[in-house]
């Protein structure tokens, strides 16, 4: 049971880090365009 649940871990460990990078990018994105339109205010 404990193997089972640690390879599921494994397994979708990289799809928790591309929702992490994901999360990342639109949060850059997000902080640049509330500055671009802070300085076209």
């Amino acid at each position: 049971m404990k193997m089972q649940f640690l390879m599921h871990i494994e397994r979708t460990s990289p799809l928790l880090a591309l929702a992490d990078k994901t999360v990342a990018f639109l949060n850059r994105i997000f902080s640049i365009t509330a500055e671009s339109a802070s300085l076209f205010d």
